[in-house]
């Protein structure tokens, strides 16, 4: 602990150089997982102008976890030990330490420029921009690494740190349907954002350069090119490249699926057919979609799996949803697997609604299984489905 202390004695003699610490911790009110491929930091309480934290799922299950009681979970790989890593940059400095409090401990690994780092009296030595930490367990069985939170020792460089830093363009994921809302933000403080929506660079004098003042709204593919200004200091632009997608149907994804799987972000239309099970303490409903709204064999239906409502929100009753509802969900598709059972096309959990357009209190239902409720469970190694007391299997034939 006195070799880390007297590093950062030194440091703050360097110049105007001086450490800062930032804590890394989830405040969030609902269970969810980070987005792969994108900068998660907002979620976890940190400056996305300055930090990038990224999830990469491995050979795990899930991408990292955000739990209700403010854990961060990385998930273990029992087979090779590949489990979920969280990778953490930080563009204007330097990284001196990190110290993890930990609420579930299992083997895990902290690596600094791909070096394994040990820690001193709980304390992980860095001095680089990046570090890694990755759920290596394998075993007979799965286990899982939670964090309460991550303290973070940095120094700003001068040389590194911008006068203006460079503005955030979200959302993060480029492909929408219909529409998408457009938000930017920028660190400085005072600064202006200038924008364009032809892909060009944004000079503040030039004609179709817009002043940006609040979130706007896009209906067309559009790549946006954007520039903080502070007097006369300018930034690094930030540029993105929305695309419009129309969404499958039904049959199309189990297509595509049938080719491979799991498929990253696609949108899938279709009408709620069968609803399964509301998880209250998740806000979940997983429910099965298919083009015509009638309950059908799995090579006709994809299931829902632990949906979650519009804008990713959680579902608060199990009636948010009814049969005969028309839906538009985005998420990645999978097929679900297990010897002597059907194969199961299905939106993996974390998936959303991004449309839903209630059916009419009075339009005719023409499918017998959406007037019940039903759930899964297993019975000698089989998937069955009850519904009213009455046992079917997975492509709906009655159990005697």
């Amino acid at each position: 602990m006195k070799k880390i202390f007297s590093l950062f004695a030194a440091v703050l003699l360097v110049g105007s150089m001086s450490a800062e610490t930032v804590t890394m911790k989830y405040t969030g009110t609902t269970t969810q997982n980070m987005k792969p491929a994108v900068n998660n930091a907002a979620l976890v309480n940190l400056d996305a102008n300055l930090f990038s934290v990224t999830s990469k799922k491995n050979k795990a299950s899930a991408e990292i976890g955000l739990n209700k009681d403010g854990s961060i979970r990385l998930y273990s790989d029992a087979k090779e030990g590949n489990g979920t890593l969280l990778t953490f940059f930080y563009d204007y400095g330097t990284i001196n330490s990190i110290k993890l409090n930990i609420l579930k401990e299992t083997e895990y690994e902290v690596t600094s420029d791909g070096t394994p780092v040990t820690a001193n009296e709980g304390v992980f030595t860095i001095e680089s921009q990046a570090f890694t930490i990755q759920n290596i367990h394998k075993g007979e069985t799965a286990d899982q690494l939670h964090l309460t939170s991550v303290e973070i020792t940095y120094t700003p460089d001068p040389e590194l740190t911008p006068k203006v830093y460079a503005p955030v363009i979200t959302p993060e994921v480029t492909e929408f349907y219909e529409e998408a809302t457009i938000k930017m933000t920028c660190a400085t403080e005072g600064a202006k954002i200038y924008y364009r929506l032809d892909g060009t660079y944004p000079y503040r004098d030039q004609e179709g350069t817009l002043l940006y003042s609040e979130p706007f709204k896009i209906t067309e593919s559009t790549q946006i090119e954007a520039v903080a200004v502070l007097g006369e200091d300018e930034s690094k632009p930030d540029y993105k490249a929305y695309v419009k997608v129309d969404a499958l149907n039904v049959e199309d994804a189990i297509g595509m699926l049938r080719g491979a799987s799991p498929i990253k972000g696609k949108y899938v239309a279709g009408i709620i057919c069968k609803i399964d099970e509301f998880k209250e303490a998740s806000g979940t409903i997983t429910y099965w979609i298919s083009d015509n709204g009638k309950v059908s064999d799995n090579d006709h239906m994809l299931q829902v799996y632990q949906g979650l409502g519009l804008n990713g929100d959680q579902f608060v009753t199990e009636n948010a949803l009814q049969v005969g509802d028309q839906v538009v969900v985005y998420g990645d598709l999978k097929v679900y697997k297990k010897d002597g059972n059907p194969d199961i096309f299905e939106f993996d959990k974390n998936n959303y609604l991004v449309k839903l357009i209630e059916k009419s209190p009075t339009e005719a239902i023409d499918n017998t299984a959406a007037e019940v409720k039903a759930f899964k469970t297993f019975e000698n190694g089989q998937l069955v489905i009850i519904k009213n007391g009455v046992k079917y299997n997975a492509t709906g034939t009655m159990i005697q």
